[in-house]
């Protein structure tokens, strides 16, 4: 997403020396998920005691600040003048190249930084989940696969274009994905203002409310086997024509409203140029001495489910490892291309 959104390229996949940047990230959003559900902690404190203790237990609190920094200007230097991401405008309002009312610099960096490191925890997450089910699935992980080569028969880069755009069976596989892992994942909880009723339960005035997005997707009602990755289900004409609208409008997988995700466009066009990137240029399955969060691997039982079992904090779905898998890239030789 740095190079996305930015054109900076951070690296932080072939070099080891930054891995420290994920831990120190994933220890931040476990803060933010914190002080949400509990936002009384801030007020006692408790927000520096962890600064303190996550300085304390990595020693690495100066260098990311550093690493951070030179990111923040990297990406200024590259786009003031010309747009080198997606994240273009909004920089060149913060240095006030363009006018944006109500934008400055420091609004600039926060924003930037903010969307820049939330949206890569969303496609990551998309992306195992796809390496995930679809590595316990070989009718689907086949059937994409023939989509993405009979679309794009050659080596060269997938960009978003109407040739991306009819692939129909990527887009499913990843609102199924989406479905079992929502990128907006967190209960967010709002107060309310004034008496109100809500699925006919009263809601008296000061009383937080919130809902789980991962639970409203997991209901019988609403999705035929819900436990179940099925991306035929997002096909229309597979399903009846009412379960599948109703489906189809109960499905907001980054929230609806002046509330939604406001990233949900480019995570929608990053994630199906990923994804397709991805299953065009390698071939790749389950490692097989390794297992992963999900009953099948945990019990071994051919019956169990495949559902990947993860933890969340603030919005964002994670896990500590996984899922392995073993990869080789296509070779495109045979084909002449």
């Amino acid at each position: 997403m740095g190079e996305f959104g930015s054109g900076v390229q951070l690296g932080l996949l072939d070099r080891p020396d930054a891995h420290y940047v994920i831990e120190i990230l994933h220890l931040h959003t476990v803060a933010l998920g914190v002080f949400e559900q509990w936002p009384i902690l801030k007020g006692l404190g408790f927000k520096h005691l962890f600064s303190w203790a996550m300085a304390g237990l990595f020693l690495f609190k100066m260098r990311f600040n550093n690493w951070y920094i030179n990111f923040i200007q990297d990406a200024l230097s590259r786009n003031q003048h010309k747009a080198s991401g997606v994240f273009a405008h909004l920089i060149q309002a913060g240095v006030g190249e363009i006018s944006i009312p109500g934008h400055n610099r420091s609004q600039m960096i926060a924003d930037g930084s903010f969307m820049t490191f939330t949206s890569s925890d969303g496609l990551s997450a998309t992306l195992s989940g796809i390496q995930h089910y679809l590595g316990h699935d070989e009718r689907i992980y086949q059937k994409l696969q023939e989509e993405i080569l009979s679309h794009f028969p050659h080596k060269e880069r997938i960009e978003f274009g109407p040739e991306l755009s009819a692939c129909t069976y990527l887009s499913a596989c990843i609102n199924e994905v989406w479905r079992m892992i929502p990128p907006v994942l967190g209960v967010h909880w709002r107060e309310a203002e004034v008496p109100v009723r809500i699925g006919g339960f009263p809601i008296p005035a000061g009383c937080d409310v919130g809902f789980s997005i991962y639970a409203l997707f997991k209901r019988p009602d609403i999705f035929r086997d819900p436990h179940k990755f099925w991306p035929e289900r997002w096909i229309p004409g597979v399903l009846p024509e009412e379960e599948f609208t109703f489906a189809r409008k109960m499905f907001n997988p980054f929230l609806t409203g002046p509330r939604a995700c406001l990233g949900r466009g480019t995570a929608t066009l990053t994630t199906s140029v990923a994804v397709a990137n991805f299953v065009k240029g390698y071939e790749w399955r389950l490692a097989k001495e390794k297992t992963c969060l999900c009953d099948m691997c945990t019990r071994k039982d051919e019956n169990a489910s495949s559902e990947l079992m993860l933890e969340t904090h603030f919005s964002m779905p994670m896990w500590r490892e996984g899922p392995w898998i073993q990869l080789r890239e296509r070779s495109w030789e045979s084909s002449g291309t």
